[in-house]
């Protein structure tokens, strides 16, 4: 699944300090292993993750690209750099501003694995995201000052295959599809660049959260007006039709929908008066499993912008990443068992705010030295 705030990507710092002494779950295979680090990365102001192994390393100024055995493949210099994203064949999309204030100038620029620049398309100066799904297709997302948009830009010359006005969200899946809320409160859907169907949302209802399967199959919650305590789930299958649905209400608050790659659907949900945490598994329309997790063991998982469930594999065990202090990234199977666990060494933080786009490739981590440019970038991928 990936979900993607029509909004700055807001990135995060904390400082973390880690109590002394040993956890009781040491003893527990980790979770996820170390896979890739980069010393002494002096200036550095982003490290994006990519497919194939691929790293895009900026300091706003310059950009570089790494691939999978930590070889640097180019660098490619730029008044500023923004943002960045990084296709499976090592293209790579940037978002470069120039210019003064007052007459800046914003643009993507396309290049290809050996840094030769495809095309450079001029676009609005505001809050922008550029999203790239693994099969391909392109997406800027943002807010020009007056209105939130969503562009579908073909990634071969940088023309608009199309745009749309929106209502803050987007919803995108390896599969190429996208969902969202258009300013008229429809919610569409398009597949391989093209208008596929529209679903029908409930009355004061808009869209909370919406999932993708890998071949297209789609969970979204519906989340009433005003109520935090009721929601509706829909799923459909990949042609829209609707496989069932099914509504949660008080004392339970809605949580995280989620697929494997099997195309099973994780559904949670909270129970408000004392914290447990309930997990059912879909396969199709049927529910095939149901765990109630107490709160002790719990935690806050799938709630919450610093403690979610980032990941869950085919033998539905999920991945869990704790962002309170000590950090950690935890491995509980389908009844909540807690089955790995993996510490982040002391002096590692997290560099940004939860976003599923990093999660795909793993997960990402800084050890600061001496200030905030004078830095080590670790990477962790799942086990």
């Amino acid at each position: 699944m990936m979900k993607i705030k029509i909004s700055l990507v807001i990135f995060l710092f904390f400082s973390i300090f880690f109590a002394g002494g040993t956890d009781a779950a040491a003893s527990l295979p980790d979770s996820v292993v170390k896979s890739w680090t980069k010393p002494k990365a002096k200036n550095t102001a982003n490290v994006t993750l990519g497919p194939n192994g691929f790293k895009g390393i900026s300091t706003y100024q310059e950009y570089e690209l790494v691939n999978s055995k930590g070889k640097t493949l180019y660098t490619y210099k730029s008044p500023y750099i923004n943002s960045s994203v990084i296709h499976k064949d090592g293209s790579v999309y940037l978002i470069e501003e120039s210019g003064k204030v007052g007459s800046k100038k914003t643009y993507i620029v396309s290049l290809d694995i050996k840094g030769k620049q495809k095309w450079r398309k001029e676009i609005y100066t505001g809050t922008l995201k550029l999203t790239l799904l693994d099969e391909g297709s392109l997406f800027l997302n943002g807010n020009d000052g007056k209105n939130w948009s969503v562009m579908n830009i073909d990634t071969k010359s940088g023309k608009t295959i199309w745009s749309s006005k929106i209502n803050g969200y987007a919803y995108y899946s390896p599969s190429g599809h996208v969902i969202f809320e258009n300013t008229e409160r429809r919610n569409l859907i398009y597949k391989d660049n093209k208008l596929v169907r529209e679903i029908k949302r409930p009355e004061d209802y808009y869209i909370l959260r919406a999932s993708f399967s890998k071949e297209g199959k789609l969970a979204v919650i519906f989340q009433a007006h005003g109520k935090v305590l009721d929601a509706k789930i829909f799923v459909y299958d990949a042609n829209g039709n609707e496989l069932f649905s099914k509504q949660i209400i008080n004392p339970y608050q809605t949580g995280q929908i989620l697929f494997n790659e099997k195309e099973q659907l994780l559904i949670t949900y909270k129970d408000t008066r004392n914290a447990a945490l309930t997990l059912e598994w879909y396969d199709s329309n049927k529910m095939t499993e149901k765990s109630v997790i107490p709160k002790a063991t719990s935690s806050a998982i799938g709630f919450g912008i610093e403690n979610l469930i980032i990941s869950i594999d085919n033998n539905k065990n999920m991945y869990y990443l704790n962002l309170t202090a000590p950090v950690s990234v935890n491995k509980y199977n389908k009844s909540g068992k807690l089955i790995g666990k993996t510490m982040i060494p002391k002096n590692y933080t997290w560099e940004r705010a939860p976003d599923p786009d990093n999660f795909k490739y793993g997960l990402f981590f800084v050890e600061f030295k001496n200030n905030y440019y004078n830095k080590d970038y670790h990477v962790y991928s799942y086990k």
